[in-house]
């Protein structure tokens, strides 16, 4: 079909959506990560853990009246001990009634500490679900890492609470209350327990997981489905990367990996939780989103939905239409590949477009390397383009067309399946994007939530193919003002940090250093040798089971005789130390362990770690970790050091 001929029926508009719209951020707080969220008297509760500090000091929350509009950000409701310590403690959280809520209004918070090598749990309690607070028995209220059936030291990080014995009456707010949360067990996966009151708890043997995960453990619901809902199991999302369900008969276990759609989340975004709103009818998802960056952002809420035969999948939530505005039709600016509309956008607020796309037929792929399926465009920089195309079983495709004007390569991405059923004819695909985070929807089913390799200008269009159907833009955004933030505008600034003085006697910080990679330009290799222990050297994702390294340079020989590592919570159980005497020389290991234990590990009485180079070569995780490496500091002595 010639490119006229598809544009001539082509209607379409852009929707704007404001700063407090679509993938939100908190203005109040200059760097946020997990997300859980609460619906109380119509009113969502969107709250974020606080990272400016540390990899967790307190969090946050922001409050809107649908769930994806003008969102009032609160800010700082609660801060932890590393708020005034800098020094990691706090964990992800989750809110529910407690038991006695009818007849004191309280809600229940919990979030993890780490006070030492190791986790526990704790509660606060508020009655606006805003303003929390540790009084007795919170102030004296830990839960503990159980020995009988769980690893210490090991995680033991945010409980996610259901009912035991969900209904149709408290399928939300139910005693007594199951809880799972992420933990190190003897055997299985996830950390399970029970409580009658809300903040006393149980601990269970963990339950066993079909085939075996090492994983954090995003949220457990039991959710009915099928004819009139008469049927009903229990779904786990789990965190190792990507957010894979499983399910089980019976809180109990055995869950197993379900075999359609088993990644609901994958790409450029994490750690998805459950929620219901108050009535406890619908169960949606929330989690966060990354851009290129560096910023996290609470993504637009999904609809789970469960189908006849038990697959979980997520949909676009209904709600989430209070951003669209009026349609509109603009010219399209030109004919050439790709056909941009005409007028800019702009892409720091937000946009929402959808189309009407005719299914292809199932065909081989173009031996050209051309682009055939029908596909939405987005222009980036350099004028180059991002296409999105649609399969003809329903799935998308994300690739990249190279060139100004006239693309002389094009190149794959990514593809996502949903293993969508009866599709036929024409789908409606609705994509929203923000800066460089983009999802994308068929029939309302979401396919994708990923990033553009380059920053968008603000053009969109089609891609005009042979086999091409025409493309019907049904709906713009309106342009939404942020709302005004309310208590407290803005936190109180934290005491000042007391400095982490460089020991004297540490060489690491006088070499350069060098790694096998860095997860982020946050946790580059320079920061596992600075001496600053509120920073730190990550290694890279995803893990594939090869070794990684931090390793320093000197500028002349140096003879080493203690050394000590300050892990992350991603420890190494399994790492050598190693030297190298000359440039480009063979390592010669030093020192090596398969009992590593984390936290601060200092090893003495070092012989033969003479040369230029050092570095510590981590070669195996701790059990459970789905992880790489992170040390927040390497030091080196050449003369022992006081215990």
């Amino acid at each position: 079909m010639a490119t006229s001929n598809i544009l001539m029926a082509l209607g379409y508009s852009l929707l704007l959506c404001g700063t407090h719209g679509l993938m939100f951020q908190s203005q109040n707080v200059s760097k946020q990560w997990d997300t859980w969220a609460f619906v109380e008297n119509g009113t969502f509760y969107a709250y974020y853990l606080i990272t400016e500090e540390s990899p967790g000091e307190g969090f946050g929350v922001a409050t809107s009246v649908n769930g994806i509009t003008d969102w009032v950000d609160h800010g700082y409701v609660w801060h932890g001990p590393s708020w005034t310590e800098h020094r990691w403690w706090e964990g992800t959280g989750s809110v529910w009634r407690a038991a006695d809520f009818n007849q004191t209004g309280r809600y229940v918070i919990n979030y993890s500490e780490c006070p030492g090598g190791y986790q526990n749990i704790t509660f606060a309690e508020s009655y606006d679900l805003i303003h929390w607070s540790r009084p007795a028995p919170f102030n004296t209220t830990f839960f503990n890492i159980d020995t009988q059936f769980y690893k210490n030291p090991g995680r033991w990080d945010c409980i996610y609470s259901t009912p035991v014995t969900p209904t149709a009456a408290s399928s939300r707010d139910g005693y007594p209350r199951y809880g799972f949360w992420t933990a190190s067990p003897l055997n299985g996966t996830m950390g399970f327990g029970i409580t009658h009151n809300g903040w006393n708890w149980e601990a269970l043997p963990s339950p066993e997981m079909i085939p075996p995960v090492g994983a954090e453990v995003g949220a457990v619901e039991y959710i009915t489905y099928g004819p009139q809902h008469t049927k009903g199991a229990w779904f786990a999302m789990l965190g190792h990367g990507d957010m894979s369900v499983y399910t089980a008969a019976e809180a109990t276990g055995p869950y197993t990996l379900q075999p359609e759609n088993p990644s609901i989340l994958s790409g450029s975004c994490y750690f998805s939780r459950f929620f219901r709103h108050e009535t406890g009818a619908d169960v949606y998802v929330t989690h966060q989103s990354f851009s290129h960056q560096g910023k996290t952002y609470i993504a637009p809420y999904k609809l789970v939905d469960v189908d006849d035969n038990g697959i979980l999948r997520l949909k676009y939530a209904p709600f989430n239409d209070a951003v669209k505005g009026t349609a509109l039709s603009p010219a399209v600016t030109n004919s050439t590949q790709p056909s941009y509309f005409n007028g800019w956008v702009n892409v720091s607020e937000g946009i929402m477009l959808t189309a009407t796309v005719t299914l292809p037929a199932h065909r081989a792929p173009d031996a050209r390397g051309a682009v055939t399926d029908p596909s939405l465009a987005i222009e980036v920089d350099g004028g180059d383009a991002v296409y999105v195309s649609i399969t003809a079983s329903g799935g998308c495709t994300v690739g990249m067309l190279t060139g100004i004007n006239t693309p002389t390569s094009t190149k794959v991405l990514r593809s996502w399946d949903r293993n969508l059923h009866d599709l036929n004819g024409s789908v409606s695909v609705r994509l929203l994007y923000r800066r460089d985070m983009f999802e994308v929807y068929v029939n309302d089913f979401l396919l994708a939530v990923t990033l553009l390799p380059a920053s968008a200008t603000g053009r969109m269009g089609v891609l005009a193919n042979d086999h091409a159907p025409s493309i019907s833009i049904v709906s713009r955004c309106k342009l939404l003002l942020p709302g005004q933030a309310v208590w407290p505008v803005t936190p109180p600034p934290p005491p000042p940090p007391t400095p982490h003085p460089v020991p004297k006697d540490d060489v690491a910080v006088l070499g350069t250093a060098s790694c096998s990679g860095s997860y982020s330009p946050e946790f580059v290799c320079a920061k596992g040798n600075d001496g600053v222990l509120a920073t730190r050297w990550s290694s890279e994702l995803p893990y594939d089971g090869s070794s990684r390294w931090l390793a320093v340079q000197f500028a002349h020989e140096r003879t080493i005789v203690e050394a000590t590592l300050v892990w992350e919570k991603a420890y190494a159980t399994g790492y050598a130390l190693q030297s190298m005497q000359t440039s480009g020389s063979e390592w010669t290991t030093v020192y090596n362990t398969t009992t590593g234990k984390g936290g601060t590990e200092t090893i003495k009485n070092l012989t033969g770690a003479t040369g230029i180079a050092f570095r510590v070569l981590c070669y195996q995780r701790f059990t459970g970790s789905q992880w790489g490496f992170s040390l927040y500091e390497l030091e080196l002595y050449e003369k022992p050091q006081l215990s």
